[in-house]
């Protein structure tokens, strides 16, 4: 598949992680990359701007990744703010070190779209990737 047109947000508070997911994306092809150590950064951004992919970390300070995809989905009551339509369903895939089925159910009940376990590899993400977008090109 090509991605070349479509644009990703990644979210991690680790600067080293985050580069390295974008480094993995650039590999696979994705040219538009939008870099983000904030989720309320990143949240800023998602309001206005279509977005086709975000990757984010599970564990971040203050909001963590299954807050701010329940922020993106509207189904955080307390902080439900104006996420532009197109993004409400936009593919979310949580990056976490922690492999447990308890995680994996919790970032699926939040509306993640898929879990990737770290360390990952470029073939893990571009399987997971391809895959969410295949599913998402057979929805329509």
């Amino acid at each position: 598949m090509k991605y070349d047109e479509n644009i990703v947000m990644v979210i991690d508070d680790d600067p080293f992680m985050g580069n390295l997911l974008k480094g993995m994306l650039r590999v696979i092809g994705f040219e538009q990359i939008l870099l983000h150590t904030s989720p309320s950064n990143a949240l800023s951004i998602i309001i206005k701007t279509k977005i086709d992919l975000v990757l984010c970390d599970y564990e971040m300070p203050i909001v963590t990744g299954l807050q701010l995809i329940k922020i993106i989905r509207g189904l955080d009551k307390e902080r439900c703010l104006a996420v532009a339509l197109s993004n409400r369903s936009v593919p979310a895939v949580v990056v976490t070190a922690h492999a447990s089925q308890q995680i994996i159910t919790s970032a699926m009940n939040a509306g993640a779209t898929g879990v990737l376990v770290k360390p990952t590899s470029v073939k893990a993400l571009k399987d997971k990737i391809d895959g969410i977008f295949l599913k998402s090109m057979q929805n329509t």
